[in-house]
């Protein structure tokens, strides 16, 4: 991914003819970078590298929007008063 330093917009490197000048503006581009659609976490109790996985978008998002219907379910009584 290249991102136009004047207009932040960004673009695939392999989709732009000219890697040097940003085709919205006309201005300079940043140096390439990696990008991943994949959500990067840890599984197990300790966090290292052997315990690195990946997860689509749609299957981290119950991480996050599903909290709430986890805690309160749950037996354990984490944080109960700021999260209602």
């Amino acid at each position: 991914m290249l991102t136009g330093k004047v207009c932040k917009k960004r673009w695939r490197q392999d989709k732009i003819p000219d890697k040097t000048k940003c085709p919205e503006c006309s201005g300079e581009l940043t140096e390439a970078r990696n990008f991943n659609l994949m959500f990067k976490t840890f599984m197990g109790p300790v966090e290292d590298s052997a315990n690195t996985v990946y997860l689509r978008p749609e299957t981290a998002q119950g991480i996050f929007v599903n909290f709430k219907n986890v805690l309160m379910s749950s037996r354990q009584n984490l944080l109960l008063e700021s999260v209602r």
